[in-house]
C-alpha cells in the first residue's frame, strides 16, 4: 500500500489520507495472484461497479434479478469461489 500510495501523493506527502479511498479502491478491484479473486468478488460475491460503470452502463450488465434468485446466485458465487481460493 505504502508504495502505491507513494505514486498517487503531492510532492510533499501530506495529502495521503485524502488519496487513500482511491487507493483502497484500485487495492480492492485489483485481481491478487494468491486467490485468483478480487478482494471485492470475494467479499462481496460480484465485481464492484464504480459511478462510471452507472452512469455508462454497459451493454453486458446482467437484468436486475428477483431478490431469492439475487441470493441463491450470491450463495453459490460465493461457495464456489472460497472453495477454490
Amino acid at each position: 500500500m505504502n508504495s502505491v500510495l507513494a505514486k498517487t501523493v503531492s510532492e510533499h506527502q501530506k495529502d495521503w489520507d485524502v488519496r487513500l479511498p482511491f487507493a483502497m479502491a484500485a487495492y480492492r478491484s485489483t485481481r491478487h495472484e494468491a486467490t485468483g479473486y478480487t478482494t471485492n468478488h470475494l467479499v462481496f460475491g460480484r465485481k464492484v461497479r464504480a459511478p462510471v460503470d452507472i452512469v455508462f452502463e454497459s451493454p453486458n450488465d446482467e437484468p436486475p434479478e428477483d431478490y431469492d434468485t439475487f441470493v441463491e446466485n450470491m450463495k453459490e458465487r460465493s461457495v464456489a469461489a472460497f472453495a477454490e481460493v
